[in-house]
Parts: structure tokens; C-alpha cells; sequence
């Protein structure tokens, strides 16, 4: 994929808006844009055509387009965008991007619009787009002219980047007027991040000195990754304490060797009989799990955790959650060690290891059930995969069961709405293409894989594109 520098933008005084904007994107380091672009957003579709910085992904289905986009920034923790097409179009894609929002990947979306003046004709595709919007976006803006776009692309490329969902409206007159006062393309400057309390770390450490095995740590979000995990679990075997991570969390990094995460169960009573094992939680980049049920039930509680239960907010969410790791680990390592921090230790040790072993299951035969599924898919994972988990009552023992499988990435449902494992893999499978690195599994239930079945026709499509564009160079070569 093309690399690019500041030197590559020089800005154009000749450039409209729709210029202007893709020339921020590629300089601001968006490198792909997945689209499903309409009549409104054709000056952005030709300017993308124009310039090598930022790559268009065709997509069918405005669902898949933002699914992909959620993909691409789960694996690199770094924002793509997406073009869609005025009020209905967006609306098309809200499922996979109320997904996405809870997933807290960074995405830029560009949603055409009509031009200013032809708002107030009420012509058929007229919608309130930002009120459409905000429910599943964090930040929201109209760009008014062609000489603002530069700068409101800028601010919604910097917000994305801690991880949030960025909704960028651009009226067709906005792209297509000349951008006569633009000279170069801005930098996004991200938010000041959340910072971790020195007095909320002090304090766990106090709590997981004094009663580790007790104390569950929390993790969700980015802090499911190898660095955060690495520290984890090394204050987990010094204090006895419990690794958690959230049910529905975006991306975990497991398998052989890695350290050993419990999900909390899905359904209502195993979460509640797990978490009463604590006095204590400390979350790190996760949301507490207090009215955390999935659904409301008659005679079940919606929150899980037992009512005396300790809160401690690590690392919030937004935060840098490996450096408030490492302070913890510091602030546990230099307090007061007494007889009971010893024999939490040593319990710690005694217990199986917290760090997974290569074992998979045994081949299973006959008759095939849930549980044969879940043991035949331990030993069936490559090393290095991605492995996309949208069953639900199916597939309940495939995470334990494939814990002890070769190392590999495990993508969760994060918001509930169907159809994401197909789109998301394939955001997925464009971020690992360079390198050709990873096999994709995808496990669905009921009848998830239907509702984006059109995404398979994009899918081929950028494949033969891509196939093409390779000869060319190598002809070129």
C-alpha cells in the first residue's frame, strides 16, 4: 500500500472541496475509504479516482461498507473511512455502525447530502442526517462550505483516533465549489486522552496486596491486547488475582502462549455465579458490569455483580489503559509485602498457569453436537488467524475451548446486531492483504450470514481489481 509523507500535499489552489477533503484524509493517514457513493457524491468519487493516497473500496450494501470500516480499525487501531449516500444510505449502514461504536473502533464517515440550496425543495432523499446520526456516532458536523471541509475532515480524523465513530455530512455544493481560500491540508490533532487516577491505582494495589484472590481485573476494549495482557497477568501470578474480560469484547489477542483471559458468560446465571466470587473489580478500559444483563428477564437481575462489590476504575475508557497497567504492577511491587501477598503468590503458582498451553482437543467423532463443534474447532484454528465469533447458544463453549489453540485473534459481537462477521472479515481481510498473513474463520448462528450474503459479490469484485491492478504493475515491472 502507498506510503505517503507531508512533502506528498502541497495543497492546489485550483482544488474544490471534495479535493481538498480526500487530500486531508491521505495526509492525515486514512488509507482506505469502503463506499457506497450515490449522485450527491460523485466530485468526491472523481477526486478519489484522481489521487493515490487514499484507496476506494467499492461495497454493495451500505451495511458491509461500514462493517468493513469496523474490521479494518479493529486489526489496526487506526481509522478508515467510508462514503455513503445522503440520509437513507446511512441509515442502511446504522446496524454494522451501532456495532462499531460499541466495538469503540475509529471510523470517518462522509455521508452526502444535498446542496444547501436544494434542502429547502424537500426533494425525495431530504432527511435530518445529523439527527440520524448522533445515536450512533460520537461526534457529528455539517461541513458548510468548501474552504471549511479541509479543516472539519482535520477535527474529525483527530477525534476518531482514541477510538470513537466520527459522522462528517458534506452537501454536494460544499465538494464541488472551488476551495479557493485552501492552501494545505491540515493535521488532525487528537483529544487530550483520559488520564488514569494516581489515587484510584494506589488504591487498587492496596486492595489486590490486601486480597488478591478475591479481586477480578476488568478488560475490555484495546487492553485486551498482547501488551496489556503481558502485564496483566504478571499482577494476576503476584497477587492472585482473577483475569476477566468483558462478553462482548472487540478483539482479543489469545491462544498458545499468550496469557489466559475468562469471558464473562453471556446468559445471566453463570455470570452472576462467577462474578459473586468477588469483593472486588478494578476495570481497566471496560464498562462495569452493573446492568450489564443482555436482555431484561422476569425474575433475573440485570445487574450481576454482588451489591457490596468494590469498584476501582483503572484505566477509563479512552485512557492509555498499558501505561495505568504498569503503574499498577509499580504500585503493587513497591508497597508494604506481607504474609498474605506471599501466599496469594504462591497460590497463583499452584494454580494451572495463567498463561495458555498448545492443546487442542482431540478429534471428535459421531454424531455432531455443540460440544464436538467447539472441540473440533480448537484444533482447527492456524496460527495467526483471525477467528470471527457471531454464534450465540451454539457456540457458547467455542471460547474456552479454543483456548489452548495456536495464537490467534478473536473478534466479538459488540453491539448485538446481526450480520457483522461477514463485512467485519472483510475489513479485516483488506488490512491483512499486503502481507497475506492470516486465515479467517467465521462462525455464525440462526441467520446471520443472510443478511449481508450481498457482500460477497463486492468482495470478488475488489479481488479481481486487485488481481488486476497486480498484473499491471508486474507488466509495468
Amino acid at each position: 500500500m502507498l506510503k505517503s509523507s507531508v512533502a506528498d500535499f502541497k495543497g492546489d489552489d485550483g482544488m474544490n472541496g471534495a479535493e481538498s477533503l480526500l487530500e486531508t484524509l491521505g495526509h492525515n493517514g486514512i488509507e482506505v475509504c469502503f463506499a457506497n457513493p450515490g449522485t450527491s457524491e460523485m466530485h468526491f468519487v472523481a477526486a478519489l479516482d484522481r489521487q493515490p493516497h487514499v484507496r476506494g473500496v467499492l461495497g454493495l450494501f451500505e451495511g458491509v461498507v461500514t462493517g468493513a470500516a469496523d474490521g479494518y480499525s479493529r486489526m489496526l487501531d487506526k481509522p478508515a473511512a467510508t462514503l455513503l449516500h445522503l440520509g437513507p444510505g446511512a441509515a442502511n449502514g446504522l446496524s454494522s455502525l451501532h456495532n462499531a461504536l460499541r466495538a469503540r473502533v475509529s471510523m470517518v464517515n462522509i455521508i452526502g447530502d444535498h446542496a444547501g440550496y436544494h434542502r429547502s425543495l424537500d426533494a425525495p432523499l431530504t432527511s435530518d442526517i445529523e439527527g440520524a446520526l448522533r445515536p450512533f456516532s460520537n461526534w457529528v458536523r455539517t461541513s458548510p462550505s468548501a474552504n471549511s471541509i479541509a479543516k472539519d475532515a482535520a477535527d474529525a480524523i483527530g477525534y476518531s483516533l482514541s477510538g470513537q465513530i466520527s459522522s462528517l455530512i458534506l452537501p454536494a455544493d460544499t465538494a464541488w465549489n472551488s476551495a479557493d481560500e485552501y492552501t494545505q491540508p491540515p493535521n488532525a490533532i487528537a483529544p487530550t486522552p483520559v488520564s488514569a487516577n494516581p489515587a484510584e491505582i494506589e488504591a487498587a494495589a492496596v486492595r489486590l496486596r490486601a486480597s488478591g484472590p478475591r479481586t477480578a481485573i476488568l478488560l475490555g476494549g484495546r487492553a485486551l491486547r498482547s501488551s496489556q495482557l503481558e502485564v496483566a497477568v504478571q499482577i494476576a501470578e503476584a497477587t492472585g488475582a482473577t483475569l476477566l474480560a468483558e462478553t462482548f469484547a472487540a478483539r482479543t489477542e489469545r491462544g498458545a502462549g499468550r496469557p489466559m483471559v475468562t469471558k464473562i458468560p453471556y446468559p445471566v446465571e453463570p455470570s452472576v455465579e462467577l462474578l459473586q466470587n468477588f469483593d472486588s473489580l478494578i476495570f481497566v478500559d471496560a464498562k462495569p458490569p452493573v446492568a450489564f444483563a443482555f436482555f431484561a428477564y422476569p425474575d433475573k437481575p440485570s445487574v450481576l455483580t454482588a451489591p457490596d462489590t468494590t469498584f476501582f476504575t483503572l484505566s477509563p475508557i479512552g485512557a492509555d489503559s498499558l501505561q495505568a497497567l504498569e503503574d499498577l504492577h509499580q504500585a503493587v511491587g513497591a508497597g508494604p509485602t506481607d504474609r498474605r501477598l506471599a501466599e496469594a503468590a504462591r497460590s497463583s503458582r499452584e494454580r494451572s498457569s495463567l498463561r495458555a498451553e498448545l492443546a487442542p482437543a482431540p478429534v471428535p467423532s459421531g454424531t455432531i453436537t455443540a460440544a464436538k463443534l467447539a472441540a473440533w474447532l480448537s484444533g482447527a484454528i492456524p496460527e495467526n488467524a483471525i477467528v470471527l465469533d457471531e454464534s450465540i447458544t451454539t457456540g457458547r463453549d467455542f471460547y474456552a475451548q479454543t483456548a489452548g489453540s495456536q495464537p490467534h485473534d478473536y473478534l466479538g459481537g459488540t453491539g448485538g446486531s446481526i450480520g457483522w462477521a461477514l463485512p467485519v472479515g472483510w475489513g479485516c481481510d483488506l488490512e491483512s492483504r499486503p502481507e497475506g498473513r492470516r486465515s479467517r474463520i467465521r462462525r455464525f448462528g440462526n441467520v446471520q450470514p443472510a443478511v449481508t450474503v450481498d457482500l460477497r459479490a463486492g468482495a470478488a469484485r475488489h479481488r479481481r481489481a486487485h488481481l488486476r491492478q497486480s498484473e499491471i504493475s508486474d507488466s509495468a515491472q
